[in-house]
């Protein structure tokens, strides 16, 4: 046992620092490229598709940001698709639409249970949509005003099909805080890998071209995350995905450990789920995407799972020898002597994690740098040390979930 540990943490701590180092040439390469900035000149027609179910607390703000776009409001086009609201998120949008011409509700019938989906929601507005441009939202996410003007400028590239957007949690206490820092840190790797043109997600605020949807089909109905699958849809047609970092969308996240558990839970499932389903990505035929792009996410789902069983039997079994030791009157002794600290701190694993550190405090320094804003430190280090050992923990209770149930939107 002890041996396969140690292959396992050693196996682990190489695949984080070659990810690390991967991201480290990638950025450095990034950053040389000359950057050109440009002006927008076409600005072509957006129908924004915004699936709402009792969304009352959201809808208004969320209209309001899209109606703030310096983008010509006679080229935008809002489509808010009811799927059987019963509290107020009717009566806000119809006062909404007496003063704003261009906004207009798409009511469904629910045939069929599917027919509740959020997918089938999308799908049902994007049948109707005659635009050049798609923008799919969700009511609890509020674009800046630039962001139609960004994506419009990243789809001017031909292979390029989709823009996703950098999301900034709405934050109301420590929890929505420390995710912070996981989507500041998410959207950065995200923005290199779009920059080598091997990005394979999208997020609640994604902007279409909408021939895409005419040309591969309409979201996968049922599939619950959508987004994800037409990424990897994109990529597996030789189609770019872009990340704009330069503006972004504020948006609403959990705000209790029972909320985001019920989130995770689902993104778990969904990205297991959509990369078997787009297992032929993993080959030599789509390049780094598949070789290390989505082949590393996996690797390390499934190495941390593993480490953090093993850690937890190291813990237990330090403790139970402890409890023993004392029990028996023989008390551990500290010696502080500068010999063996020096030795302490010679040992490979010691030596592995304070270059672990290192890295990740550089990484925090880049992030913070890149997206020019403030990361909490004490949340981040929450983060570090703690909240990613959680977010392991729903990894490994997820796993039941293939056998038994799967989760809803």
């Amino acid at each position: 046992m002890a041996i396969i540990s140690e292959i396992i943490f050693y196996f682990v701590v190489a695949l984080s620092l070659f990810i690390a180092f991967f991201f480290l040439l990638t950025y450095i390469e990034v950053s040389r490229r000359k950057k050109t900035k440009q002006e927008l000149i076409d600005f072509k027609e957006v129908t924004f598709l915004i699936p709402a179910l009792n969304v009352e607390k959201y809808i208004g703000k969320c209209l309001t940001s899209i109606l703030k776009q310096d983008y010509p409001q006679n080229k935008i086009k809002i489509w808010v698709v009811d799927n059987g609201s019963t509290d107020k998120t009717l009566e806000i949008i119809k006062s909404f639409m007496k003063k704003h011409k261009n906004i207009e509700i798409l009511h469904r019938k629910h045939e069929h249970e599917l027919s509740k989906l959020k997918t089938e929601s999308l799908n049902f507005g994007i049948k109707k949509i005659r635009t050049e441009l798609t923008a799919c939202l969700d009511a609890d996410t509020y674009p800046q005003p630039d962001a139609m003007k960004q994506a419009v400028l990243e789809l001017e590239n031909p292979k390029t099909m989709l823009v996703t957007f950098r999301l900034v949690p709405t934050k109301s206490n420590f929890l929505s805080v420390v995710q912070d820092i996981e989507y500041a840190f998410c959207v950065f790797f995200r923005k290199l890998l779009a920059s080598i043109e091997i990005l394979a997600f999208s997020n609640a605020f994604t902007v279409y071209k909408t021939k895409f949807f005419r040309e591969y089909g309409d979201f996968d109905v049922g599939n619950i995350t959508e987004d994800f699958e037409i990424a990897l849809r994109a990529q597996s047609n030789h189609h770019n995905v872009a990340c704009v970092t330069e503006t972004y969308a504020e948006t609403v996240v959990p705000e209790t450990l029972k909320a985001l558990q019920r989130q995770r839970i689902r993104w778990n499932y969904g990205l297991v789920y959509n990369l078997y389903k787009y297992k032929r990505l993993f080959s030599m035929k789509y390049g780094d995407l598949g070789l290390f792009s989505l082949a590393s996410q996996l690797l390390m789902v499934l190495a941390t799972m593993i480490v953090l069983i093993f850690a937890l039997s190291d813990v237990t079994t330090s403790a139970i020898n402890t409890i023993r030791q004392v029990s028996l009157g023989l008390y551990p002794e500290l010696n502080m002597s500068v010999f063996n600290i020096t030795l302490f701190l010679s040992q490979p694993k010691i030596i592995l994690y304070i270059i672990s550190i290192i890295f990740s405090l550089f990484f925090f320094s880049l992030v913070r740098k890149y997206m020019k804003k403030k990361l909490n430190f004490a949340a981040y280090l929450f983060y570090t040390f703690i909240y990613v050992w959680f977010t392991v923990y729903l990894w490994v209770i997820t796993v039941p979930w293939f056998f038994t149930r799967k989760p809803e939107w």
